[in-house]
C-alpha cells in the first residue's frame, strides 16, 4: 500500500510545478492561472493543497490574487523586496547585510509608528 504524502509536501510540489511554468515562460505575466477545481484535478490534490501552493506563490511574488477573479501571474519587475543572505561567509559581507537590514528595518518601524 502506498504511503500518503503529507499535505505540506504536496503543496510544495504543486508550488514548484506552477513556479517552474511561470519561470520557464509557459505562463506569461498577466496570464490567469487555472481555477482551483482545474488545479485539483490536474494535480490530484485537495483544494486546501492548491490554496497553500497559491498562497506560497503569492508570498514569493510570482502570482497576484484578485478576489472573485482568481490568481494571475505577476509582473516579474513587481516582485517583493528581499534581503538574500550572501553566499560568501566573509565577515565584511555579513556586516554589509546587517547594516542594510538595520537601516531598512529601523526606517520601516519608524514609518509604522
Amino acid at each position: 500500500m502506498a504511503e500518503k504524502q503529507p499535505a505540506n509536501n504536496l503543496a510544495e510540489q504543486v508550488m514548484a510545478r506552477i513556479g517552474a511554468d511561470i519561470r520557464g515562460g509557459r505562463l506569461a505575466p498577466g496570464a490567469r492561472l487555472p481555477t482551483e477545481q482545474e488545479l485539483t484535478t490536474e494535480f490530484g490534490v485537495s483544494r486546501t493543497v492548491v490554496r497553500e501552493a497559491v498562497a506560497a506563490l503569492r508570498a514569493d511574488g510570482l502570482v497576484v490574487t484578485r478576489r472573485g477573479s482568481g490568481a494571475y501571474v505577476a509582473d516579474p519587475a513587481a516582485g517583493p523586496f528581499r534581503i538574500v543572505p550572501p553566499r560568501a561567509t566573509s565577515l565584511p559581507d555579513i556586516i554589509n547585510v546587517m547594516e542594510l537590514r538595520l537601516a531598512v528595518e529601523v526606517q520601516a518601524a519608524a514609518l509604522v509608528a
